[in-house]
């Protein structure tokens, strides 16, 4: 399944990438992903989009809210 993220709200742009995991991903939920100056936290703003026409990087993780 390939997600789009973004790395900041305020950004206009996003990013594609694939995550082959078990757990449902949802729009709103936050991931970490690999990038050059590290792991990073994003927000997936859209699941299941369209493969593009470049490979793209893997989910590292899902990010889990614990309950207070």
């Amino acid at each position: 399944m390939f997600l789009s993220v973004k790395f900041n709200p305020s950004d206009s742009r996003t990013y594609t990438y694939i995550y082959d995991g078990a757990e449902q991903i949802e729009p709103g939920d936050f991931v970490i992903v690999e990038t050059r100056e590290g792991r990073k936290p994003v927000e997936v703003v859209a699941v299941d989009v369209s493969e593009p026409a470049f490979r793209c990087k893997p989910i590292s993780a899902i990010l889990i809210e614990k309950e207070a």
